[in-house]
């Protein structure tokens, strides 16, 4: 009877190693299910594919030009919009805006530099204080050029902006049509 134990636990551990993949009796089509499709428009002998490109930059920043400008790769209507949904999205303050002459009229603080301070209780009881310096209003004007839209920022008397002022809107513009 040992001999027949010995033959019955060898058998179910080859039975196990088997089913395991151990002795290598994986079926091809079971593996081919096991692996990711391969989604790429590659050749169908599934031959590794090169990786996809990436979208272009959304813009170039041209800071050493007088004045600073933001070059976009969209037509006017393209980057009014995708303007206007960054600004939204950057929490500016928007005055007005004009679509036909291509201007938004923001307000924006230079030291807040996107960090807002509380107020706190007692601070908001201090009313002799008086009020805090009004903001101030710049205009990012979009322009066509051909193919593309130029973006600068101007003060409200249609100057040209302070140059830390205009470079850095244009640089979180930039950074967040990416």
């Amino acid at each position: 009877m040992p001999g027949v134990r010995l033959l019955s636990v060898g058998l179910l551990s080859a039975a196990l190693l088997a089913g395991c993949g151990a002795f290598g009796g994986v079926d091809d089509e079971l593996e081919r299910l096991r692996q990711p499709p391969d989604l790429g428009l590659g050749s169908p002998t599934g031959s590794a594919s090169a990786p996809p490109a990436l979208p272009p930059a959304q813009g170039e920043l041209v800071l050493a030009a007088e004045p600073a400008r933001l070059l976009l790769p969209y037509p006017f209507y393209e980057a009014w919009r995708r303007v206007g949904l960054t600004l939204d999205r950057l929490g500016f303050t928007l005055e007005d805006r004009d679509r036909t002459a291509g201007q938004y009229f923001v307000r924006y603080d230079p030291q807040a530099d996107g960090i807002r301070r509380e107020k706190g209780f007692l601070e908001s009881l201090a009313f002799w204080r008086g009020e805090p310096d009004r903001l101030a209003l710049y205009v990012i004007q979009l322009q066509r050029d051909g193919r593309q839209t130029v973006v600068t920022v101007t003060d409200e008397d249609g100057a040209a902006a302070p140059a830390e002022v205009a470079e850095r809107i244009l640089t979180l513009l930039h950074e967040q049509l990416r």
